[in-house]
């Protein structure tokens, strides 16, 4: 079982975690070019072990991926023997995104589902539905996660 504490990657542009089976993301930069994702995805990936995280858990306080950018992922993670994960949890403010992935997840059969940012319960129970993570260990991940990005954007803020 493998856990990688919260840790600020890519200049503080991005906030990562590992527990057991389940990694967490926080993407803190406006936009995302496709070197960007590349570059994240080496980090992310030597982090977790060369291993596909069996959920993830990522909340966008940017612009969430293009679909071209959502390819590059695919295309990388193939490049590289690995799938992507089975079970995705959303974290978004947006209504209409939330209702969007539902619509999707339902008519896909995927395991993708969205949150309010808020619902930290309902979400690690979701997420480690089967898994060896626990809830409680995802909980105190994603806490530590947003507490990491939080002092980010307040930095980031100030302009130290």
């Amino acid at each position: 079982m493998q856990y990688v504490k919260p840790v600020s990657l890519l200049e503080g542009r991005l906030v990562f975690a590992y527990v057991a089976d389940v990694s967490i993301t926080l993407f803190l930069a406006p936009r995302w070019s496709d070197d960007d994702i590349r570059r994240l995805l080496d980090e992310t990936t030597t982090l977790g072990h060369d291993e596909t995280a069996k959920a993830t858990v990522s909340r966008f306080y940017g612009e969430m991926f293009s679909a071209h950018q959502r390819k590059v992922i695919v295309d990388w993670l193939a490049s590289r023997g690995l799938s992507p994960s089975p079970r995705n949890a959303l974290l978004t403010d947006s209504q209409l995104m939330r209702g969007a992935l539902t619509a999707y997840a339902w008519l896909t059969q995927a395991e993708n589902r969205a949150f309010e940012p808020k619902e930290h319960r309902p979400i690690c129970d979701w997420v480690t539905r089967g898994l060896a993570a626990t809830p409680e260990d995802v909980a105190a991940a994603l806490d530590a996660c947003y507490r990491l990005a939080d002092a980010h954007r307040a930095l980031s803020r100030t302009g130290a």
